[in-house]
């Protein structure tokens, strides 16, 4: 093979691959890329009527940061450029109440698809995480972490075990929540020896550490 035809064949390998796809197809893709969504997240009204036609289409979205509503976008062929601005709906799984729940009560919710919008511009609840409603909830609404707040590891009232350490000397002395906590969160404790109110913070393990070094 002359090193003419090496040239071409080499220009072609490294040249990218470009693949028809409907106009739909191209924008659902473009907007998923960009908000790191997947493809079938990404829900598209209002295209024009050749949306199905297959083409070569390059994706141009705005610069600036868009989520569900109207979004102005460029598609382009060659010979041909179109201005879209198309409805975009976006989803994810988000977490949904399953029950009617009382103000003060734990959340008892699972995660389900549901539309972004559903959020109100509020922030989704971390699932991993226990919640109380300081709302009542109604069963099906989205949980964001405006209508809650965290379930305490332990109530108000519970004995435990406060914890001083300086250096290699570990203080311990029985204690009282004096207030639900969360751990590693600070809460007032009671020092049932000294009847000392003091402020400490909720380890893993159940005990309060009071400081020290």
């Amino acid at each position: 093979m002359d090193a003419a035809r090496l040239l071409v064949l080499a220009a072609a390998l490294a040249a990218p691959a470009a693949h028809a796809a409907t106009l739909e197809s191209a924008v659902r893709t473009a907007v998923a890329e960009r908000l790191s969504l997947d493809p079938g997240d990404v829900e598209l009204a209002e295209l024009p009527s050749d949306a199905t036609v297959d083409a070569e289409w390059s994706i141009r979205l705005p610069d600036y940061a868009f989520g569900s509503g109207h979004v102005a976008i460029t598609a382009e062929v060659p010979g041909r450029s179109i201005r879209l601005n198309p409805k975009v709906t976006l989803y994810d799984r988000l977490p949904v109440v399953d029950a009617e729940i009382a103000q003060g009560a734990q959340v008892s919710f699972h995660l389900e698809r549901r539309a972004l919008s559903e959020l109100h511009g509020g922030t989704p609840v971390e699932p991993a995480l226990a919640w109380d409603a300081t709302i009542a909830l109604h069963r099906g609404r989205v949980l964001t972490t405006g209508v809650v707040r965290r379930h305490p590891d332990l109530r108000e009232g519970a004995a435990v075990t406060l914890v001083v350490q300086r250096g290699a000397l570990v203080i311990t002395a029985p204690g009282q929540l004096l207030a639900d906590a969360i751990v590693d969160q600070s809460v007032k404790v009671l020092n049932l020896a000294t009847k000392a109110e003091l402020l400490g913070t909720l380890q893993a393990d159940g005990r309060i550490h009071l400081g020290g070094s």
